[in-house]
């Protein structure tokens, strides 16, 4: 047994220590704490001041028995050992814990990272480059640690300060790094990303009731365990918003990747055997799962791509002798006993799916993928290619009208269409111009230069190029084009709206591009989303931006990187009321997006 001896005393200079950590003393064969007495710390006059006074006394005691067990001695961790403590005295009653919602805005705000503690893991003074923040702010950071690691208890934490000499060795020792590749160079990035990520979710916890009621539809999420060997665990997930759960619909040993079909009419999913080296598509309607297609001989695979009714699949096959891919279609009602039909190249149909823009590409590309108000980009270099020729046909482009060479296909209406032409002598030049034609008179009319959109923005440099690179109609508004074009220097996207009836030309938002970026509009047509990398704020991840297109009003959300396969990583509600969006592997954020208002979602326990 451990026995102690207290000791009070008189001594002012006791008073002062209590506001360090209390440690044992050797006394001869025994240990002892010296502490004030009372008559310095104030003689209680009641019940509730003899029970503070005791409750501090237990606080000190307790103190130095945690760091006797955990061998620390002053003083490497010491602000991070009293923050320890004091959560464990917290536990106990004996301690307020000092972390409010306002101390994880900052963090947010001013985009604290790990950075910011080290000078505080060790006592001796020495300059450095990262400024200093306030040491109440180790605490939430502290909540961050003990919440990635659920198997140790804080005392075990306690124990791992010793022997390390500094805050991110003590980190590695402690915080698993889960990455399923082993890619331990990338531990630095990993922990500054979920730390944010968490200071964000902790930010918007709240309890207050949804200013509106929670959403009638379905959140439905694929889970994916990935694993150092060849086998994947996928469940999907499906989360009640009335009940507050999870409950797992299907689950099996290969990756999946999931996709919603247009009107929420189903999902499709798209599995990858790789043990079998075997494709096969599924379609999940009305609470079962359904063979779409899966054939060996000729493997085909889909990313939910449809056409507008959402009854034909858009799909990619290859020969397995040459191994040319190309673009096919299915219907949706295959079940598995159907053949694809090839189509010349990638389809842009029309709103009522009778007809097409066709890009003719030598062969499919992954790296940008087309949803109703919705566009995914997944390879940087797209952003800039000089494009293609393009042709207008039938729904299965079995009848064609060559119209030039280009980029951004788009419709205006069943009978209205365009796309952004080239200049044909110089193909890679930012001389882009957006032209109009129709079915009736496919003659391209020039609706507006490139010229027009990079002259009104702001703080332009003389050396920057953009590139015009998309065009989105506005789903409910047929006069309002919003138009996208790409820094090539900084690699930054650039949005502006064009009204085509008064020829207005208005620059809305700006943001870094990186693997896995997205542009949308909200299914009501009031919000614009740009989802990227915020370049002020590199350790987020990625970023989602939402313009309200009829006030102005400009939110930030941060959100976890996308996974490394096409995904979609947010959806909206049909009424496009509520945004849901993965935060990191742990967290969904859920947001009223007219009300400013946003709930924290925890993921499956087994996603």
């Amino acid at each position: 047994p451990l026995h102690i001896e207290l000791k009070l005393s008189d001594d002012p200079n006791t008073l002062a220590a209590t506001q360090q950590l209390t440690q044992l003393e050797a006394d001869g064969n025994h240990w002892q704490i010296e502490l004030p007495a009372p008559t310095l710390v104030g003689v209680p006059v009641d019940t509730v001041g003899y029970q503070i006074l005791r409750d501090g006394y237990a606080g000190q005691i307790l103190t130095a028995v945690l760091l006797y067990q955990a061998n620390w001695q002053c003083c490497d961790g010491q602000a991070f050992a009293e923050a320890i403590i004091t959560h464990q005295l917290h536990q106990l009653g004996l301690r307020p814990w000092p972390v409010t919602q306002a101390d994880y805005q900052f963090i947010v705000d001013e985009a604290v990272t790990i950075a910011h503690f080290t000078p505080y893991w060790r006592n001796a003074t020495f300059e450095i480059q990262t400024p200093r923040v306030d040491k109440k702010y180790i605490y939430p950071f502290i909540e961050f640690i003990l919440f990635n690691t659920p198997e140790q208890s804080p005392q075990q934490l306690l124990e791992a300060i010793p022997g390390n000499r500094s805050l991110i060795s003590w980190l590695y020792t402690t915080v698993p790094f889960r990455d399923p590749f082993g890619d331990f160079t990338a531990r630095a990035s990993y922990f500054d990303t979920t730390w944010v990520q968490f200071a964000y979710t902790q930010s918007l916890v709240t309890t207050a009731p949804p200013p509106i009621p929670l959403p009638d539809q379905r959140l439905t999420m694929m889970c994916v365990t990935l694993q150092q060997e060849a086998t994947e665990q996928s469940s999907i997930q499906q989360y009640d918003f009335a009940a507050e759960t999870w409950s797992v619909l299907e689950e099996w040993e290969s990756y999946t990747l999931i996709m919603p079909l247009p009107n929420s009419s189903g999902l499709l999913l798209q599995k990858f055997d790789f043990t079998a080296n075997a494709l096969a598509t599924f379609l999940w309607q009305n609470g079962r799962l359904s063979t779409l297609y899966a054939n060996p001989d000729n493997p085909i695979f889909s990313f939910g791509q449809t056409d507008p009714t959402g009854q034909t699949l858009l799909a990619f096959q290859f020969d397995p002798e040459n191994g040319i891919g190309s673009f096919a279609t299915l219907p949706q009602n295959c079940a598995n006993r159907c053949t694809p039909q090839t189509l010349p190249g990638q389809p842009i149909w029309s709103p009522d799916g009778q007809h097409a823009l066709f890009l003719l590409q030598e062969a499919p590309k992954f790296d940008e993928f087309r949803f109703p108000n919705r566009i995914n980009v997944y390879d940087n270099g797209t952003l800039f290619y000089s494009g293609t020729e393009i042709s207008l046909g039938n729904t299965n482009g079995q009848t064609r009208t060559d119209l030039g060479n280009g980029i951004a296909p788009f419709w205006l209406d069943n009978n209205t269409f365009g796309f952004i032409r080239l200049d044909r002598a110089a193909p890679d030049s930012p001389r882009r111009d957006i032209v109009l034609a129709t079915r009736d008179n496919p003659t391209l009319q020039t609706l507006i230069a490139a010229e027009l959109f990079t002259a009104v923005l702001p703080n332009r440099q003389p050396t920057t190029q953009i590139h015009l690179r998309y065009v989105l109609p506005h789903p409910t508004n047929s006069d309002l084009l919003l138009v996208v074009g790409f820094d090539i220097l900084t690699e930054e996207a650039h949005i502006w709206s064009y009204q085509q009836s008064t020829g207005e030309v208005q620059p809305l938002l700006s943001l870094g591009i990186t693997f896995g970026s997205s542009i949308g509009v909200s299914p009501n047509g009031r919000w614009l989303l740009l989802q990227g990398a915020d370049r002020q704020n590199s350790t987020d991840g990625q970023t989602i931006l939402l313009y309200n297109l009829e006030t102005g009003e400009t939110r930030r959300y941060v959100m976890a990187f996308p996974q490394f396969a096409p995904s979609f990583t947010y959806d909206w509600t049909a009424d496009g009321e509520w945004l849901a969006y993965v935060v990191n592997g742990q967290m969904m954020g859920l947001t009223a997006v007219n009300h400013d208002y946003t709930q924290i979602i925890p993921a499956p326990s087994n996603g």
